[in-house]
């Protein structure tokens, strides 16, 4: 076999289905013509091939890839140029054929359907999923975390333990201020409570045991005195005995004032003073005890772990502000994911569309076919002048397991909440819509084929108005239809496409 017919062999073009019109009335003039102009085509190519020989032995295998490239690329134009000039359609072959078999089914772009609420919608925005209230977790005193009872996504109860830190430091100096509150308080009661009985008893038997010595002082005075006019007694004798009495005159009135103030028992100062002091040391007790709890880390709210910033050994300080030396300044970030806001933006000038509680619906990219309830919760009380936007939050009614924080979704805005009696209709892009006078189809996507849907419009009068963006469609589409998009090439029916 000649290389020319083992090209025509491996060039063998199959052959369309369904037969297209042919471009001559004779189909036997039509074939004649086409076989020529495939003859002469081959034999152009064959022309230009080379001989192994001819290349040199240094070309290597590079050229001849090179060459049968160039041999296909030949054929390829040599097929388009005979089909344009004979009309190959004749034999069963057209261009769109031709041009599938070269390069595959075309790619289309295309729109899935979904049923929508017949309120009409004021806004269809995008945002993203954030919890109502987030709270970053930190203790309230630094401590190396030697207990960690909690893991990223788990669901926490509030006041259960989340992290222990080491308090050996915290509990010393607890039971250290506890003991200075006994300290005060026994101070205090002591004062309080006044002289005992046997206080005043013993104040008593000293006042009387110091008048018997004053008494005996006085009478050897007395005796003295006598001696003394006599001429018998020195004076320096007299002197000394004057004074014994004296002193113990003194002693007597001191141990009465004593007695005195034992009766009264403490000053009221005093005892004010001991009160202040049990109340500073309960005081630092308190402050002891709050430290020493601290180091027990709780759940502050109901909720879900979002972060965790620390791990099993790692020093938390949370007075470090930041991580410039290397210790967490937080435990983890929680919330409670039972409560999910969606934020998005409103152009200012639209911001007095929007009113607290208007109803919204909410789909995310994750889950398309769930349609979540939602209402406009709040707004900041600010606008973002570089972006000249009103920043909104809508808040989801029932959440499930679905929603996450963060995700993207998307938000429809409506004017009002539909009724149970309003069911929900199907609206296609105007530009989708082809036919007229009530003959209206679109495209749809079936078995990897474009297949031609005939279709009934409710509104087929806004198809003329290019102000309408969105037909809505009475019949002849349902939930999950794939409506192809126009292109820069026309569909046929039983095409096979692409769908992007």
């Amino acid at each position: 076999m000649s290389k020319t017919d083992s090209i025509k062999k491996s060039l063998a073009l199959p052959t369309s289905g369904s037969a297209q019109p042919a471009r001559s009335s004779d189909p036997s003039a039509a074939r004649s013509a086409h076989t020529a102009a495939e003859s002469t085509m081959f034999e152009r190519v064959a022309s230009l091939q080379l001989e192994d020989d001819s290349l040199g032995h240094n070309r290597g295998k590079g050229w001849r890839l090179l060459k049968w490239l160039a041999v296909v690329a030949l054929l390829s134009a040599g097929c388009l140029a005979a089909y344009a000039t004979t009309g190959w359609r004749s034999e069963g072959f057209s261009a769109q054929s031709i041009q599938e078999w070269l390069l595959g089914p075309p790619q289309v772009d295309a729109l899935v359907v979904q049923k929508q609420s017949p309120v009409p919608i004021l806004f269809d925005t995008a945002g993203y999923l954030i919890p109502h209230a987030t709270v970053q977790v930190s203790p309230n005193v630094a401590g190396t975390i030697v207990g960690l009872h909690t893991q990223l996504g788990q669901r926490m109860k509030r006041g259960e333990l989340l992290a222990v830190l080491d308090d050996v430091t915290f509990r010393a100096d607890f039971e250290k201020a506890k003991s200075e509150v006994e300290l005060a308080k026994a101070r205090y009661d002591e004062l309080a409570a006044g002289s005992r009985p046997e206080e005043v008893s013993e104040a008593g038997a000293l006042v009387k045991q110091a008048e018997v010595r004053l008494g005996l002082a006085e009478a050897e005075l007395t005796r003295a005195k006598d001696l003394f006019r006599k001429k018998v007694m020195p004076v320096h004798e007299f002197d000394q005995i004057q004074a014994t009495r004296d002193e113990m005159h003194e002693n007597v009135n001191e141990l009465k004032q004593k007695l005195r103030l034992v009766e009264l028992g403490p000053r009221d100062e005093a005892i004010a003073a001991a009160a202040a002091e049990w109340d500073r040391a309960k005081a630092v007790l308190a402050k002891m005890q709050y430290f020493f709890e601290s180091t027990r880390v709780t759940a502050p709210i109901d909720g879900t772990i979002l972060q965790l910033q620390a791990e099993l050994g790692e020093t938390v300080r949370p007075e470090a502000f930041g991580s410039e030396n290397g210790l967490s300044t937080s435990l983890c970030v929680m919330a409670d994911l039972s409560e999910l806001e969606v934020e998005i933006d409103i152009p200012e000038q639209e911001v007095h569309s929007v009113r607290i509680g208007q109803y919204c619906e909410v789909t995310i990219e994750a889950a398309p076919d769930r349609v979540y309830e939602a209402q406009v919760s709040r707004r900041t009380p600010v606008a973002n002048r570089q972006r000249g936007v009103v920043e909104w939050r809508v808040r989801i009614l029932e959440p499930d397991e679905y929603l996450l924080p963060y995700m993207n979704c998307r938000v429809l805005l409506y004017e009002d909440k539909p009724s149970p009696d309003q069911l929900p209709v199907i609206r296609l892009p105007r530009e989708t819509v082809y036919g007229e006078a009530g003959d209206y189809y679109v495209w749809v996507h079936a078995a990897e084929h474009a297949q031609r849907r005939m279709i009934a419009l409710a509104n087929s009068e806004l198809l003329s108005d290019e102000q309408t963006e969105f037909v809505t469609v009475h019949s002849g589409l349902n939930d999950g239809d794939v409506v192809l998009l126009p292109g820069e090439r026309l569909l046929s029916d039983g095409q096979a496409v692409r769908v992007q």
